[in-house]
């Protein structure tokens, strides 16, 4: 028996009978900042510099929007863009968990470093402040300097 528990009170939001959720519709779960640590889920993509990425993607006017998943080829939401970076492998397995939970697990799989799943449901701003720090501490952290990089080209 698996407990789906609401981030704050605790309280049980949805059971599922099953050691895993292997196989489990996730379409339309609000996965904003779940702890999957150690669940056994579908296999993820990775992005490599999945943040600097992200960021670059979304930052480009009118690429943002987080009220759509996919308003067209070139404006998403911010999961949107994860999954939509993630290449083929990225949208299979949105087709086949719902967007939110295949951008939540190619975070996941691209940064194991990260606490949490970002909040699919920011404002513009927010998401692509919170995107901006991600991308930083990533730059930082992972040592990338594309500066550095393009000179050892």
């Amino acid at each position: 028996m698996i407990d789906i528990k609401h981030k704050t009170t605790g309280r049980v939001l949805k059971s599922i009978e099953a050691a895993s959720l292997r196989g489990a519709d996730l379409r339309g779960a609000d996965l904003s900042s779940a702890k999957l640590r150690g669940a056994e889920l579908p296999p993820a993509p990775e992005i490599k510099n999945i943040h600097g990425v992200v960021f670059a993607a979304a930052s480009q006017p009118e690429a943002l929007d987080m009220g759509s998943w996919h308003s067209c080829d070139a404006t998403h939401c911010r999961a949107g863009w994860v999954v939509t970076l993630a290449g083929d492998e990225g949208k299979a397995l949105a087709r086949k968990i719902g967007t939110n939970a295949a951008a939540a697990l190619i975070y996941m799989a691209s940064d194991p470093d990260l606490e949490s799943v970002p909040n699919w449901y920011a404002s513009n701003e927010a998401a692509l402040a919170d995107m901006q720090v991600l991308a930083d501490r990533e730059k930082i952290v992972r040592g990338i300097d594309t500066e550095i990089e393009e000179k050892n080209s």
